[in-house]
Order: C-alpha cells, then structure tokens, then sequence
C-alpha cells in the first residue's frame, strides 16, 4: 500500500488577510452588543405591550357601566315598580368588574386611585337605589332617576377619561419601542452587510490560499482509495477460494468416510463372527486379541462417523428428516442408553420430566444424538454424586437440560468448548478421559440446524450445566426464552 498522506503545509495569512480577520472580529463584536442591546428594547416593548390589559379592563368597565345606565334608565322610564332585579344583577357585574381590575393593577396606583374613585361613585348610586327599594312610588322614581343619571353622567366621564389616557401612554409606549427597535434594525442591516463583506473578503482570500494543497490531498486521497478497492477485491477473490476449498475438503472427507466405513464394518463384522464362533475353541489370548480389534475397530468407526457428520453439516449436505415423537420417552431411553458408563455406587442419574410434556415435531434422531453426547460427557467428567437430565416447555420452545457434579470447567475454557477439537482442558483432558473434541461442536451445529441452540455454564470445580433449547414444531421460528426455563 502507499505511504500515508504527508501532512499538509502551515499556511501563514497575509497582511490582507490579517486585517480582514482584525475587522471581521471587531464587527461581530458590535454585532454582538447591538443583539443584545436590541434584545433588551425588545423585553421592555413587551412589558409596554403586556400593560395593554388595562385597557380591556378598562374596556369592561366601561360596557358595564352603559348597561347599568340603559337598565337604570329602563326602570325609570316604564315605572317598574319593586322589581329591581335588572339593576341589581348588573350593578354586581360592575362590582365585580371593578374588583378585577383593582387586583389586576395592584401597585400601581395610577390605575387603583380612578378605580378606587369610581367604585366610591357606586356607593352613591347605592345609597339612591336603596331609597327607592324602601319607597317605590312613582313621584320618588322620578326624582331619584335624575339623582341616578347624574350619578352615572360622572361614573361614564370618569371612566372615559381613565380609558383614554391609558390608550395614549399605551400607544405613545408602544411607538417609541418600536422607533427604537427599528433604529436598532437599521444598524444591523448596516453592520451585519459590512460583517458579509469582510467575512466574504476573508473567505476567498483564504480559500485561494488553501485551493492547492487541498487539491493535492484530494488526489492522494483517490490514489488511496484505488489501492484500497484493489485490496479488497483480492481479499474477496481469496475468501471464495477459500469457501471453495473448504467445500471441497468437506465434500471429500464425506467420500472418504463412506469409503472407510465399508471395510471397517465388514472388519467388525467378521471379528464378531469369529469371536463368537471361536469361544472356547480358541486360546484364551487369541480371544482377548479379538477383543481388542473389536474395540479398536468401533472406536475408529465412532471418530469416523463423527466426520462424516462434521463433513454432512460444513458442506449443507445434513438433512433434517422430522416427526411426531414423545419427548418424555427420549429423554428415558436416552439415559438408559448411557446408564452403563456411570459409576455404580458412586453417581446417581436423575430425570426430572416435566408432567403431560407436549409431543414434538422435529428430527427425533439428532435430538437423541445431542443428548446422548451430553449426557456422555456428564458421565465421564463426573466421579461421584449425581447427573440430572430435565425436560420441560415453555412458549412452543423444548428445553432439554443435562446437570452433573462433575470437574467442571474454567471460565477461560467455557468460551472455546462448542470450538472444533477444543476440550475443557486442552491435551490434558484429552489424554485423560478421551475424546476428539467434535462432540459438542456436531451437538451445536445439529441444535441450530433444527432451529435451537445449545448453552453452558459451568464452576471449575463444581459441575457444569448444558441446556437445548428446540421449537416444538421443527421450522416455527427459533426459541426465545424471557428468563430462561428455570431448568
């Protein structure tokens, strides 16, 4: 690959562009303050603006005052007599009109004092209702009407008067705000077209400066760039080279295996012929060496079927062949099968299944091998106390679980132990206790090929957990436990 990108040269400003800088500095500076001299007219032509609900008060009052004059004037006018409950009712509407401003306006008092003048005005006009209401004849209507009407006459000219002369400060306020905020607008327009200039100015000086050696990086960068899409090009061409070889090694460790196993079968099958046709026949030794061919053949038979599986799943070649079956009764077969590679007298083999455990549709037979290998290896990694096989279900999900108090593993060795030819221990386990390290590798790779997955925990030193999880119905999605199976 090319040698990296040589940085790129300092470049020193000119005089020009110094003093464009000084002067971009110095106007967004005044800029600055005309924002926020400019930001404080605006909050004081807010507060002149939010003063303005005095008027609509003021507003109120007003209307009120004109209804309480035509229901005056109509009780007057047609000599209603006692009923005074038009009067009455808006005489407490002004009341309360009132009320509200004066709360409104609290602290200043150029706006309580009228307020305060005009509800004294009210009690005048109460005092010549109350009259009326002890003595409504129509001689005391008639002169206490001309009583009201003066009354009234002042509480409209007080009113008037106190509405038009907060409508003159409100608007004379608002004007001047507004003189002033467009003086302040006029001087950013100015200020903020010479900061354009200067700024613009200062750009294209800069950007002359700079034009060439960014030009030269670009190349280099499209120079990189070629190099790099060659690489991975060969990198590509190298991985399907790859997957082609490993498919070809697959494929031909598949005819391979089938080859070998034919004549290794016709070997056990013939030592078996001679080894019952020849007891008692043959010498004793000759037996034990029949013996011995018969156990090496099938080892050899065990590691090469176990190939072959290994060969069938790298290659897509391992078919899944499913049907209804009884989990509960696998799972007892299973430890049957493995019972006679448990220490008698020294470990104990337990199932615990769950009651009325549904039937499954899935591939019986590789269920069976993952078990079979988990329940194995328990066996042969536990010395003394017990191996417990669980089965229950949760969510169409099947979960198998093999527990054993046996070695254990380390933390280190739990994260490589589904690797192929990987042990919990290395060669030392190997030596030990046997084994080609592929066991739980093919058990993995057959639980994902039925849509499941196989987990482990385990505490060096204190047993070890292996739980498979499958569907109940063999291609409905995979498992997906919320907190496990609590098995």
């Amino acid at each position: 690959m090319r040698e990296t990108i040589p940085p790129l040269e300092t470049l020193s400003l000119t005089r020009t562009q110094i003093a464009l800088s000084i002067g971009t500095g110095l106007l967004l500076l005044l800029l600055g303050a005309l924002v926020v001299v400019g930001n404080l007219n605006i909050k004081a032509a807010n507060s002149a603006f939010s003063a303005g609900y005095a008027l609509t008060d003021l507003a109120q009052i007003e209307r009120g005052i004109l209804l309480l004059r035509i229901e005056t004037e109509e009780f007057v006018e047609y000599l209603a007599g006692p009923d005074f409950r038009g009067v009455d009712r808006q005489r407490a509407l002004l009341e309360n009109q009132l009320r509200l401003a004066i709360s409104e306006a609290s602290g200043n008092t150029r706006l309580t004092e009228p307020l305060t003048d005009i509800q004294n005005d009210l009690v005048e006009f109460d005092e010549i209702l109350d009259n009326l209401k002890r003595d409504p004849t129509p001689g005391n209507i008639a002169v206490s009407g001309l009583q009201l009407e003066d009354v009234l006459n002042d509480l409209e000219s007080d009113a008037k008067f106190l509405y038009n002369s907060e409508e003159n400060r409100f608007f004379t306020n608002i004007a001047a705000a507004l003189r002033t905020q467009s003086g302040y607008q006029t001087l950013l327009l100015a200020m903020g077209g010479l900061f354009i200039v200067f700024s613009m100015g200062l750009i294209i000086s800069l950007r002359r400066s700079v034009n060439s050696e960014l030009a030269r990086a670009y190349h280099l960068l499209e120079e990189e760039n070629r190099e790099r899409l060659r690489l991975f090009e060969e990198a590509q061409q190298a991985r399907a080279a790859a997957e082609q070889a490993n498919h070809a090694k697959s494929a031909y460790l598949a005819s391979m295996s089938h080859e070998i196993r034919t004549p290794l079968n016709a070997i056990i099958g013939f030592t078996r012929i001679v080894r019952r046709r020849g007891a008692g026949v043959l010498p004793e030794k000759q037996v034990e060496n029949l013996d011995k061919v018969l156990v090496s053949s099938e080892h050899l038979l065990g590691l090469i079927n176990t190939i072959l599986d290994i060969a069938k799943i790298e290659s897509g070649r391992m078919e899944v062949q499913p049907s209804t079956f009884d989990a509960a009764k696998l799972v007892e077969e299973s430890a049957t099968t493995v019972q006679p590679m448990i220490k008698q007298g020294q470990v104990e083999l337990k199932t615990e299944i769950e009651p009325e455990l549904p039937l499954v549709f899935s591939d019986q037979e590789k269920i069976r091998q993952i078990l079979i290998n988990l329940l194995s290896n328990a066996a042969k990694f536990t010395h003394q106390g017990q191996i417990t096989v669980s089965a229950c279900h949760q969510d169409q999900v099947l979960a198998i679980s093999v527990s054993d108090t046996g070695i254990g593993i380390s933390e280190e060795a739990l994260g490589r132990i589904f690797e192929e030819f990987q042990q919990a221990n290395g060669s030392t386990t190997r030596q030990e206790y046997g084994g080609t390290g592929l066991g739980l590798t093919i058990s993995r790779s057959l639980a994902h090929l039925l849509g499941g997955d196989i987990t482990a925990a385990s505490v060096n030193g204190g047993g070890s957990t292996f739980k498979l999880t499958v569907p109940l119905r063999y291609g409905v999605g995979k498992p997906h436990l919320e907190g496990g199976l609590g098995i």
